[in-house]
């Protein structure tokens, strides 16, 4: 399902995958935390907001998928823009 626009220049992200698996719910929400500054980047470079919104769709349920895969033994990210975005 495509990502939609939302009033201030988000991005809605499905919390499906264009399978129809689930989305994690946090990443879920990381990916439409970024998506209006992902979306004005893709802007600048004269790259089409609605080809940029379904990347951001797709790189989020790859990211759903790995953390999914990720060893279970491991303490789950409680903040992925911050893990994601760190120096550490």
């Amino acid at each position: 399902m495509p990502a939609q626009a939302g009033e201030n220049g988000a991005v809605r992200v499905s919390p499906m995958d264009q399978r129809g698996r689930p989305i994690s719910p946090l990443v879920l929400s990381a990916a439409e935390e970024v998506s209006r500054r992902a979306i004005h980047h893709a802007e600048k470079l004269l790259v089409d907001p609605a080809v940029a919104a379904n990347l951001l769709e797709e790189a989020a349920a790859t990211v759903s998928r790995a953390l999914k895969a990720k060893n279970t033994h491991e303490p789950p990210v409680q903040d992925l823009f911050f893990a994601h975005f760190s120096d550490a």
